[in-house]
């Protein structure tokens, strides 16, 4: 039908479909109709005849006087650019709620025509999916090369939406009038135990039977499909292969694209040679040579061709050819029809959106709707495959991840690439260092304190370049406006109101209600930081049983206590991820920005915590009478001293500067003899002390291990243990959990246990018709199969007949950045807080980095669903969190070398120590951040090349009105 409806008629100026017969205006609007219908499959093929006689008929008739004739509402959705008025609104928004209600009494008529796609005779439809669902999809009967008159027309499948109806939800169901369809509900989208406990006690509902449900999830699936449909987007639906699943796939024609990008002013891309050309004609200097500085050019899409046809100022706009004949001349790659697609979904239906929440639908344990995720372009997966091999984390393509999976994902790689390629500097300078340690023996060592120096000036340089690469991708990607062009979350709830400000319409949330949900949030995180706390002070108490009651070694305990460390600290992080993310959606935040930063102001606090607070008492509790109660450092002078049980009141000083975590079961034996020489009460046991801790040091300089006067290696072991966990548990449950759940998601969908016998012998009988087809099954017999036998062959008859997007179902469905961000930045945290006690940590992140990147790749191509493409105006407020993490390494590396280690110790004697350390401490500290400070002003967060980039963009824009 759709191939014989470009032989009747054209548009007009003004974009409606012109009919070229008076006569015929009532015909063709009939015929327009039925075509409308048959989109639904809702025509016998007698009538699709009728309807082909009536065209050819028309074609016939074929005059010189033409008349307008609208296109049907499928397609004619202009209706809301025009209103102005409350009174407008509500009319319309009434016509598209009856126009879903009329959609919905046609669904059980619907799903009865589906069938798989396999199966399906709608060539037209069959173009529209991506190339290698063409050649699945039998390609010979798929008409090629298809050019269609009507712009109105062109469109593609770029998402998909799955909804889980079981196979027999139709069968000996009650869908005569007055039953079907029901009644919109709301408590149908809560759980059916809650559900049925509120009709318990309030007794004024009548117990839904599961026919009730059974329509109640068919009235949620018409209302999906048909506010999708009022929204102006194109559907098309099939079965799976099971016939238990029914996929809706979605696109939108380039002239509804275009309308969406004008109302939301997305930015596009301008065309470097017609930028330049229009330039030259309003009077801009241009010079020879100077074409490169016209490319990444951006400015806000107006769709000049609806007011004027003829126009030429469109061609502007840089166009993309390789997407296909069904995007011919666009100006919008696939992922910004992805991100245009989500607008129109999400937006209110006043703005001619859908208005669905589909994350927060989905949500929801009753509603039919288990899967919405944008369908792979598998040529461009395959060349992004080939393109991220192992090391192409030096050298990643951005501009490929970019234009594939959206802004944010691109700056998560540029992010996770500089970072490694920041780390191979510090890393070998760090292995070096650590190989000095081992060759002493010896992890306080004099120079430590020169690789803590380094690491400050590494971060703060890391950190600049950081910005400046961020700002090159922000112009290069067109994201410089991004914040004043975000769109509202679909999951945001809100009222709409003018703008006091600009007088457009915008979404409001009651300011103290957003109070008051903050209020409530913050109070449940407090509540769980306590519960950390006291998860803290267990394990310490626990390190104090083990020394008290099993007299444990020393080092037993270490080795135990670092290992239960490490477990808490995640198992805690894990949780927290879940409750972090619950409290985030309660607060109503407006754009996903808001939201993601919100988050990560809740989650990196906590994990501040969380992953480093042992470390810190390690650090500097233990060394001071603070410690006492959990013993002091493996090794140190304090422990021996403290086997001496005359002394140990008179050396509880020395506990100021030395800690241990618990008796040993040896006594360093010539520090003893030396002890037990003091014997007389009248003993000054000020110098005493003094000379002991000299004598230790001294052996220490002689190379023996045996008189650590500090906790420094105690912090080596327990940040080398953790640190060295987290990233085997982070990268196993990073790849592992998405690809069992994959592989159990796949197993359910292949499975054929649903079918009873007669089933599976109609499945087997239909799979023999197509054994040719199949190639392992040579060696069954047909005559005589075993049920075994026939479940393989139809399991395996059904893997080859199953679409992309069926195999894409069975994948997980990728969740963001965050994680990965969040892995990074304590990762960091890891590398520069207490670098100087344990160097090899910037050497560890670096391999970490290098697979990392390998999985991070490989499961977006591979494991997960292809995910919703977003944009980004740099990495949020994870750039605070960095910051923030080398400002504390510059203290607490500090600390480490003046208050921890040996190296004053040895020069200044214990009554002069306090007071020297705090006045070197205040010095050093102040003369780090002044050098910092100073090169965060002479290194500007910009390059000179954005600046004349972004001023050049507007200019140009301003002349075009394009702003």
């Amino acid at each position: 039908v759709e191939a014989r409806l470009r032989d009747v008629g054209k548009e007009d100026t003004s974009g409606n479909v012109v009919a070229e017969d008076n006569a015929d205006d009532k015909t063709m609007q009939k015929v327009f109709e039925a075509y409308a219908d048959s989109k639904s499959a809702a025509l016998t093929a007698a009538q699709m005849q009728e309807v082909i006689s009536e065209i050819q008929s028309i074609v016939r008739k074929r005059n010189a006087s033409p008349s307008v004739v609208p296109l049907p509402d499928e397609y004619h959705h202009d209706d809301e650019d025009n209103l102005n008025t409350a009174e407008e609104f509500q009319r319309f928004e009434k016509a598209q709620a009856e126009k879903v209600e009329a959609y919905i009494k046609e669904v059980p008529t619907i799903l009865k025509s589906l069938v798989p796609l396999a199966e399906s005779k709608d060539t037209t439809a069959l173009a529209r999916f991506h190339p290698t669902d063409r050649k699945v999809l039998r390609a010979d009967d798929v008409e090629l090369g298809v050019i269609v008159s009507d712009p109105r027309l062109y469109y593609t499948w770029d998402l998909c939406i799955v909804f889980d109806l079981g196979p027999d939800i139709l069968d000996d169901l009650d869908l005569s009038e007055g039953v079907w369809p029901p009644e919109d509900d709301d408590d149908d989208d809560d759980d059916d135990d809650n559900s049925d406990a509120d009709e318990k006690k309030s007794g004024s509902k009548k117990k839904k039977t599961p026919d009730d449900k059974k329509r109640a999830k068919l009235r949620k699936f018409g209302e999906i499909v048909g506010h999708v449909k009022t929204a102006g987007l194109e559907t098309f639906l099939y079965l799976s292969v099971q016939s238990d699943e029914v996929y809706c796939m979605v696109g939108a024609t380039e002239h509804r694209l275009k309308r969406e990008a004008e109302r939301v002013e997305f930015e596009v891309e301008l065309d470097p040679k017609k930028a330049r050309e229009h330039a030259k004609q309003i009077g801009m200097v241009t010079q020879t040579g100077d074409e490169d500085t016209w490319a990444h050019l951006y400015g806000k899409f107006v769709y000049f061709q609806r007011e004027n046809p003829d126009t030429t100022e469109h061609k502007i706009y840089k166009t993309y050819p390789m997407e296909g004949e069904f995007h011919p001349q666009t100006p919008f790659t696939q992922t910004n029809r992805i991100k245009l697609i989500h607008s129109i979904i999400g937006a209110e239906t006043m703005f001619g959106g859908a208005c669905l929440a589909m994350k927060k639908l989905m949500g929801k344990k009753v509603h039919p709707m288990i899967a919405f995720f944008p369908v792979h372009h598998h040529p461009k997966r395959l060349s992004l495959i080939e393109n991220m091999g192992w090391l192409s984390v030096f050298k990643p393509p951005l501009d490929q991840i970019k234009d594939y999976y959206g802004e944010q994902l691109g700056l998560y790689f540029a992010f996770l690439s500089l970072y490694t390629k920041f780390l191979i500097p510090a890393g070998i300078v760090g292995l070096g260092f650590t190989v000095g340690q081992a060759l002493k023996w010896e992890v306080d060592f004099d120079g430590m304190y020169v690789f803590g120096v380094l690491i400050c000036i590494w971060t703060t340089t890391f950190l600049e370049y950081l910005k400046r690469e961020v700002a090159r991708l922000r112009v290069r990607w067109g994201m410089d406006n991004f914040h004043e062009i975000e769109a509202v979350r679909p999951e945001f709830e809100g009222e709409t109101r003018h703008s006091p400000i600009t007088g457009k319409f915008e979404e409001f949330f009651d300011p103290l209600e957003k109070l008051r949900r903050l209020a409530i949030s913050y109070a449940s995180i407090i509540t769980y930081v306590a519960a950390l706390i006291g998860a803290v002070i267990g394990t310490l108490l626990f390190r104090v049983v083990l020394k008290d009651e099993f007299n444990m070694l020393t080092k037993d305990i270490t080795l135990i206590s670092a290992v239960v460390n490490a477990v808490v600290i995640n198992v805690f992080n894990a949780v927290y991820g879940k409750i972090s993310e619950i409290l985030n959606d309660y607060e109503n935040h407006k754009t996903d920005t808001a939201h993601e930063n919100a988050k990560i102001g809740k989650t990196f606090g906590f994990k501040l915590f969380n992953s480093f607070n042992v470390l810190v008492i390690i650090a500097f509790l233990k060394s001071t009478s603070v410690g006492e109660p959990m013993g002091y450092c493996k090794g140190s002078f304090a422990q021996a001293a403290n086997k001496v049980d005359f002394l140990t009141e008179y050396f509880s000083y020395l506990r100021n500067y030395t800690c241990d975590i618990g008796p040993t079961d040896y006594l360093l034996t010539p520090m003893g003899k030396k002890l037990t020489n003091f014997t007389d009460s009248k003993t000054n046991y000020t110098k005493l002390g003094e000379d002991a801790l000299r004598i230790a040091y001294e052996k220490i300089d002689e190379g023996c291990v045996a008189y650590r006067g500090d906790c420094m290696y105690e912090l080596f072991f327990q940040l080398l243990v953790i640190f060295a966990l987290g990233l085997v548990l982070n990268n196993g449950l990073e790849i592992g959990v998405p690809l069992i759940k994959s592989v159990l998601a796949k197993r359910a969908q292949s499975s054929v246990g649903h079918l009873d016998d007669a089933e599976l012998n109609d499945a087997f009988e239909e799979t023999l018709a197509h054994k040719s087809s199949l190639s392992s099954h040579s060696k069954i017999d047909a005559s005589n199969p075993s049920k075994k036998d026939k479940a393989s062959v139809v399991k395996e008859f059904q893997e080859m007949r199953k679409s992309d997007p069926e195999k894409e179902f069975e994948m997980v469905q990728h969740e963001g950045t965050f994680g990965e961000y969040d892995e990074l930045v304590v990762q960091f945290g890891f590398v520069i807080l207490f670098v100087i006690a344990c160097p090899l940590t910037p050497f560890l992140a670096l391999m970490n980095n290098i697979v990392e990147f390998r999985l991070d790749s490989q499961k977006i191509l591979r494991v997960t669903r292809r995910p919703h493409p977003k944009g980004a105006y740099d990495i949020g407020a994870w750039a605070t969190c960095l910051t923030t993490l080398a400002w504390l390494g510059l203290i607490t590396n500090t600390l480490l070398v003046i208050f921890t280690s040996s190296v004053f110790k040895r020069v200044w004697s214990v009554e002069e120590f306090t007071l020297k350390a705090m006045i070197l401490f205040v010095a050093v500290e102040h003369c780090l951040f002044g050098i910092k400070m100073l090169v965060d002003y002479y290194i500007p967060d910009e390059p000179a090349e954005v600046d004349t980039q972004l001023t050049k963009q507007r200019y140009l824009c301003n002349a075009l009105g394009l702003t």
